[in-house]
């Protein structure tokens, strides 16, 4: 027979003494006093408790038996959660996943498990092998783009992420904007990790007025926090300014790089563009003022304001050539000419404009608003030196 009870159990192994028989039922003969003893074995059984993973070793086992039990040391699953073995508790205590207990009486031992969620960073806005630094809750590493990196804490950690603001190459930087998880949502830089995390440190490309701050220092003087404003609050924000400003830098970061080094290394050629820089500051600041006016509508005043823009530097910077261009002009009488080119120009602008800003076509407005620009820097100083040279002819 097998009596069970609370987790032990004894099994009948035979007879003994003046009967030896491992039948249970049996018979003898009295023809002297006999003594016989039933003879059982005892066993114990042992329960393993877990809530994850695959333990082995539960079962019955002989009374002092020494029992073998153990478990894996950690789960990863596919959908970036980690259960990590802690120890067990019960009969017995012990923070190692495999171990042996003597079976002297019924046992339960429990697995205790903690729980990591997967914390995947990487970077969005920034080109290829571009080296960006990272802190994580203090700990500062760098990598370099594109990258993922993974790490993994336990449910319910604080984080906190930290990246390099800003990243300046030769051509233009890099600002760091904002963190954003893997749906697309803004987060804050802390947070707790309450289940796994694909978080991207999101960064917008800057352009550097390289010249201007070159001239006055530092990027934090007014004059070159004035540009940038102007530039990244009025122009940017609209389809005509931003495309145009595809151009313009391309154009511009041809070149600025290396006046800019050389106004670093030589502090009269600071002075010097000072003097150069300021009436430019007088311009912007009177476009500015003039864009305000007509900011009911963003497109039509920076469309407006580049003009007026293009052709107050184009007045003030051009007199060494264009005046002399102008007495040619107005000595060979090309005046209805100059006046039907720059009609004609200013007309094909206008209506390629307005064909862009309907068709939100990048392609066609990068191409309409620099020819815009150029034939207003080009056309306005010499109609306008043309006309007070005629007029001084003529008096």
């Amino acid at each position: 027979p097998l009596i069970v009870e609370n987790g032990t159990r004894k099994i009948f192994l035979g007879w003994s003494g003046d009967f030896n028989s491992n039948s249970l039922n049996a018979s003898i003969l009295m023809d002297k006093p006999k003594s016989i003893e039933a003879l059982w074995r005892i066993e114990h059984y042992l329960k393993i408790e877990s809530l994850y993973g695959t333990p082995e070793g539960e079962g019955w086992y002989m009374h002092n038996e020494i029992a073998n039990f153990s478990i894996q040391k950690y789960l990863e699953f596919t959908n970036g959660t980690k259960r990590i073995f802690e120890g067990w508790i019960g009969d017995i205590n012990s923070t190692e996943p495999s171990g042996s207990i003597k079976m002297d009486s019924p046992k339960i031992i429990i697995a205790k498990w903690k729980t990591q969620f997967k914390l995947a960073l990487s970077s969005s806005g920034l080109p290829n092998g571009t080296i960006i630094t990272i802190t994580l809750n203090d700990q500062e590493f760098n990598e370099t783009v594109p990258f993922i990196y993974n790490c993994w804490f336990d449910s319910n950690t604080k984080v906190s992420l930290n990246a390099t603001k800003i990243i300046a190459t030769p051509l233009t930087k890099y600002v760091f904007e904002y963190w954003r998880d893997e749906k697309g949502n803004k987060i804050n830089s802390i947070f707790i990790l309450d289940s796994p995390k694909n978080v991207t440190a999101v960064y917008r490309e800057a352009f550097g007025c390289l010249i201007a701050t070159a001239t006055y220092g530092s990027e934090l003087t007014p004059e070159v926090q004035f540009l940038r404003n102007f530039r990244d609050n009025k122009v940017m924000v609209t389809f005509a300014g931003k495309n145009f400003m595809k151009v313009f830098n391309a154009w511009y970061y041809s070149f600025s790089p290396k006046i800019a080094e050389a106004i670093d290394l030589n502090p009269s050629l600071k002075e010097f563009f000072k003097v150069i820089v300021y009436p430019l500051l007088l311009i912007l600041h009177l476009t500015q003022a003039f864009y305000s006016i007509l900011s009911f509508n963003p497109e039509f005043a920076v469309v407006a304001s580049g003009v007026l823009a293009s052709a107050l530097i184009g007045l003030t910077y051009s007199p060494l050539l264009t005046v002399p261009l102008s007495l040619l002009i107005v000595k060979r009488k090309l005046m209805k000419t100059l006046k039907f080119s720059s009609l004609a120009l200013w007309s094909l602008s206008f209506i390629l404009i307005y064909l862009a800003e309907m068709l939100q076509n990048a392609l066609i407005m990068e191409i309409s608003s620099s020819l815009l620009v150029s034939s207003t820097l080009t056309f306005s100083p010499l109609l306008a030196y043309s006309f007070i040279i005629k007029n001084l002819q003529k008096t």
